[in-house]
């Protein structure tokens, strides 16, 4: 009954609500904040974002144990421990029946202390770019220009070659002007037509996100793999890009979720043209 007091105890706040009300506290408490972000944990708990509904037998005893909770918190009911102790019992008795479908809801108890562990430390980290007064020192971590899923260049490549091979206007653009002579390959040079070396799908800017908040979003992610699927080619006369679809999970037995691209158009960028940036491929939609 522990989770039914807990429930009515904070029934009609929100998730938003609740967030207000500790950053009221820890304002009040004279916490330090650094610059405009206030530090919260997540942590997953549904293995889906929108989990599935409940049987029917366990919704229904969990809906009367509330009812009661409330009736009891109100005093409008009197004594409520006996039948308190019955709602007790028939919960725990269909929990269990229903056991292996409430584990199947919710990721493991590892994944959620990795991401958990992994937040701490992301946030400790940042405390060491400022002082007790919130002014800001040297940041001790390096700063991220960009959080992006590195993508294979010869994988990029291969789909290229199968684009080329199904699409004559494609081999046509590719062909023309050596676009698809490895020799062009050159991750650095801007004053030249080139492909990308270091192909990636850009999931997030610096320009449009703070460090800290890059590090508590994906923070947790580094390291992981997970499947891209390529679903377009797109081109102009400066700039080609593939268009890819993310996923929400990555891969693996403890999958995590995967927060969307903050581009509109998620894309690896996979040539520029003559003087033409990477980040010109934003526009081709």
């Amino acid at each position: 009954m522990i989770v039914v007091k807990f429930f009515c105890l904070y029934k009609g706040l929100t998730a938003d609500r609740v967030k207000e009300t500790c950053e009221d506290m820890a304002n009040e408490a004279g916490t330090v904040q650094i610059g405009s972000d206030t530090f919260f944990i997540t942590v997953p708990f549904f293995v889906d974002n929108s989990p599935r509904d409940l049987p029917k037998d366990l919704h229904d005893a969990l809906v009367d144990a509330i009812q009661l909770q409330c009736k009891v918190d109100s005093g409008g009911q009197a004594d409520g421990a006996p039948i308190m102790s019955e709602i007790e019992t028939r919960l725990r008795s269909l929990i269990t029946s229903h056991l292996d479908m409430l584990q199947a809801l919710t990721v493991s108890k590892e994944a959620s202390c990795e991401s958990f562990l992994s937040q701490i430390v992301s946030l400790t980290n940042s405390l060491d770019s400022y002082d007790i007064s919130g002014e800001s020192k040297v940041a001790s971590l390096p700063k991220i220009k960009i959080v992006s899923i590195d993508v294979n260049a010869t994988d990029v490549h291969h789909t290229l070659k199968d684009a080329a091979a199904s699409d004559s206007s494609i081999a046509e653009f590719l062909d023309k002007g050596g676009k698809f002579d490895p020799s062009s390959i050159d991750a650095d040079e801007k004053k030249t037509a080139r492909y990308i070396k270091d192909t990636h799908v850009t999931m997030v800017h610096c320009s449009r996100s703070s460090q800290h908040e890059m590090r508590q979003r994906f923070g947790s992610l580094e390291g992981s793999e997970l499947d891209v699927v390529v679903n377009g080619f797109l081109f102009n006369d400066e700039i080609a890009a593939l268009s890819v679809e993310i996923p929400g999970k990555t891969l693996g037995n403890q999958s995590l979720d995967v927060p969307p691209s903050e581009n509109e158009f998620a894309h690896i960028t996979v040539w520029c043209g003559d003087g033409v940036e990477a980040v010109k491929s934003n526009s081709l939609p």
